[in-house]
Parts: structure tokens; sequence; C-alpha cells
């Protein structure tokens, strides 16, 4: 072949290999790996079955693409279409439905990835422009909410924002062992865990909008933690309960953030699946229905995926009456304005947290669930009212906490050793901000605040409305 024609061909070939990775949205590549089975899960804790006030969450994804690159740019050329079938019919997932082998739905299946190690997913929903398929539940909108109390199943609008545009970011944080590696010899199950119920926002009005929470990981051999709970003193599970469980793992703050929650069934048994490859802490604490008895939290720390617990303990609130204690406080939002404050909405994600040293490890800030809750941790939107502090947009809320310090062990497969701290019982109540349909993207500065709440009795009702979460230089 003459040497021009060789420098022709290999011009053309260059052009379309670098339109294959440039150029606008993401890249498509086709090269063909394992087969790839994308998976949705969602271990819920505000379904009707669980005793929570929904009976359907519907979100419709529209596609999910992967990035090997950390920190990649929405639409950058690294990220891989892992579904472009789901651009043309988007796929409407009841994230509160009845789980099958721990998932609630199947995205595809023999998907393919070129062989990398991706740090970074996007997940799409359809935008609230576009309706859900024929004979949908969502009716009219392509994602909704139904209520436990409504016996005809109205969909409610779940608004959504940047989920459309930009997608659901998943970051290398909250991806099992921290990045999803691809084998070309063997087929994979790649999931992804929704908490919806730390996800909704509930507004005035029967409205709600999405603070999307998600993990991801890989699923190929299903992990779970599992175990079950039990009085420490009768030795018995504990009747008429509502035991909250959360999986967590340590921010880049050092804070343990809820990555997966659920609560326990009636004999007190629960699992966790799948649950990605590492280690988390496990913490859960218990409140009765029938006499308000509050149980003290119990975190095992350091659990490895697929483990077993076996039985573990609650210790009921020692002292007359044994029952929980509330927090009342307030959380406001303001930006500037060629300097001025102005009010401004954002959704903000209150934690109880609880300090605790144990034996043999360093110091650990735990999520300790919020008692009686949807969720173990509560999201509520910031908005207009008589009542908000001058120049802003404010929320109240009410906070249910257990009055007794965390009882706390390392994770022994032999069988894990539990001890509980002496003296007082001290709280910190943090508020976290994010700019409201942003798909969780952080907001203010500094985007969370925060204030102590210390010695803490059984049945107290602590007011903090005059120490508010005050949250300044929103968008």
């Amino acid at each position: 072949m003459p040497r021009q024609t060789c420098l022709i061909v290999l011009l053309v070939l260059l052009s379309l290999f670098l339109s294959a990775c440039g150029g606008d949205g993401p890249a498509r590549f086709f090269t063909a790996s394992g087969g790839i089975t994308l998976t949705v899960s969602d271990p819920a804790t505000c379904s009707q079955a669980a005793g929570g006030p929904y009976s359907h969450i519907y979100v419709s994804i529209s596609d999910v693409q992967a990035s090997p690159e950390a920190n990649a740019a929405p639409g950058a050329s690294s990220f891989v279409d892992l579904t472009p079938d789901l651009r043309k019919a988007p796929r409407l997932v009841n994230l509160l439905g009845t789980p099958k082998q721990c998932f609630v739905a199947t995205l595809g299946a023999n998907l393919s990835l070129p062989a990398a190690t991706y740090q970074q997913f996007r997940v799409f929903l359809a935008p609230d422009s576009s309706s859900g398929p024929s004979a949908s539940p969502c009716g009219n909108f392509a994602n909704c909410v139904t209520l436990a109390s409504d016996p005809l199943n109205t969909a409610l609008h779940l608004q959504i924002g940047a989920e459309a545009t930009q997608g659901i970011q998943i970051p290398a944080a909250r991806i099992g062992g921290g990045g999803f590696t691809v084998d070309p010899a063997q087929p994979q199950t790649l999931n992804l865990n929704f908490d919806a119920c730390a996800s909704l926002v509930a507004l005035r009005g029967n409205s709600f909008r999405f603070k999307p929470v998600l993990l991801a990981g890989d699923a190929t051999v299903p992990s779970s933690i599992s175990g079950q709970f039990f009085d420490s003193a009768s030795l018995q599970p504990i009747a008429n309960s509502r035991i909250m469980v959360a999986l967590e793992q340590p921010d880049s703050r050092g804070v343990d953030r809820v990555l997966m929650e659920s609560v326990a069934d009636a004999d007190g048994k629960f699992n966790l699946c799948p649950v990605p490859q590492g280690n988390y802490d496990l913490v859960a604490d218990g409140l009765r229905s029938d006499n308000g008895a509050a149980y003290a939290a119990t975190a095992t720390l350091a659990v490895p995926a697929g483990s077993a617990l076996g039985q573990v303990p609650l210790s009921l609130v020692a002292g007359v009456p044994n029952t929980s204690a509330s927090v009342l406080g307030t959380t406001s939002t303001s930006s500037l304005v060629s300097n001025l404050p102005q009010p401004t909405s954002a959704d903000v994600t209150v934690s109880a947290l609880q300090l605790v040293t144990p034996s043999g490890a360093g110091a650990i800030n735990l999520t300790v669930p919020l008692l009686g809750a949807s969720a173990a941790t509560l999201t509520l939107a910031t908005q207009s009212a008589p009542t908000c502090p001058v120049n802003t947009d404010c929320a109240s809320f009410a906070a249910t906490i257990t009055p007794a310090p965390p009882n706390t062990g390392i994770f022994n497969a032999a069988g894990t050793q539990y001890s509980q701290s002496p003296g007082l019982v001290n709280y910190s109540v943090e508020g976290t901000a994010f700019v409201p349909l942003s798909a969780a993207t952080p907001d203010c500065d500094p985007s969370f605040q925060f204030f102590g709440v210390s010695n803490v009795t059984s049945a107290a009702a602590l007011d903090f409305t005059t120490l508010p979460l005050s949250f300044n230089g929103c968008q």
C-alpha cells in the first residue's frame, strides 16, 4: 500500500477513535466485558410494612453512567453509558417494593463496560416534564410517592432537578472498596442501593422533593450483615418495638454517616443486604410503642461485610421513667444578594451524634438513629413563614433521642463484648445543608452547623429553638 494511502487510513482511524472518546456527553464504548447485571436495592425503614408513612416511592431511572475518574465532571468524555436502552424507555422502580434476593429491581443484564476500576457513577432520573409509561401508577408524573394513609394510592409529585440533567453522583467514598473493578473474564453484578426514606423531603401540601442518598458496590456474590436484637436483662426479643439499625462509615470529617438502614422484625431479626465489601459500624437503638420504653444505642464496630452478628444486646434506659427524650430545634437559611441577606430555601439533614471512645479504638462520632422516625436522620426543607428570623427561610424539628450512652464493642466473630460508657449523656445535634433539587450538592458556607446537648435525661423536653442551626451564604 502506498505511503500516502497508509497515512490517510491512519488519520481516519485516529479520527474515529477520538470521536468515540470525546465530544459532547459520555463516551460510548462497545468493548465486550464479562457482562454486567445492574440491580437496585433499598432496605427501607419508612415503608408501610415497616410501620412507616409511605406505601410506594417510585423513581424513573433513565440512565446510569460510569467513569474511572473520581473527579470527572458531568458529561466528561471519561463516562461510559452503561444503560443506553434506558434513555429511550426509563425504568419505573418502586423503591419500597418487596425485595427478591436483596434486590427490588434489575435494570439490565449482559451490559458492557470496558475493563477498568470505576470510581464514580451517575444515576439519571426522568425529568418532571416527562410522564411514566402507559398505565403508570404515577399517572402524569415521572416520579411519585403514595401514602400509607391513602386507600386510593393517590400519586403525589416527587420533584427532581439536577438528577435529570447531571445525574446523582455516587463518588468513590460511597462505592464499596472505593471502586468497582470490571473483570472481563466473569459475569458481575453492580448494585445501586437507594436510601429512599432518607432521600424524601416533605414540603407543605403533600408535596415532596428528592435529596438522594445512594451507595454502590459489587454484588456478584451478595454479602449481608445480619443478627438479632434482644433485651439485655430478659434475654428475650423486645416486644412492640421499633428497632432502627444503621450501617455507617466515617466521612472526611470523621463522622460516622449512615450508608444503609433498616428496621428489625417482630423477633428482633435484621438482615442488611447486599452490603458492599468493607468494614462498617452498625448502630441500633429502639423504642417500645406500648409503654414508651427506650433502649440505648448499641454500636458494633468494624464489622466486615458478610458477617453474622448473632444476638446483639439492647439495654433499657435506666431509671424511672425509662422513656426517651426530645430535642426541639429550628434551622434557618439565607443567601447574600448584593451583600445583603435574603431568604432562600435549602434541604437540611439533622443528625444526632454521640462521641464514643471504645477500648482498643480511637474516638468515633456515631450517628445514633432517631427513635420512632422514618429514617435514622431527618431531612427537612426551610421555607418562608411568619416565624422565621428576618431575611431567612426556616423550619422547625423535633428529634426523639435515647437518654443513655451507647454500648460499644469491636466485632468478634466468636462473640462481641460490649461495654457502656459511664457519666452524663451528651449529644451533638448537627445540621447539613444541601441545595434543593441539586442531586444532593452541599450548600451554604459552611455547609454544616451544630449545637451541643448535655446531660440528657429521660422524659426531658430540651428546647433549643432559641439556638437555631443558622446557615448563611446559601445559594
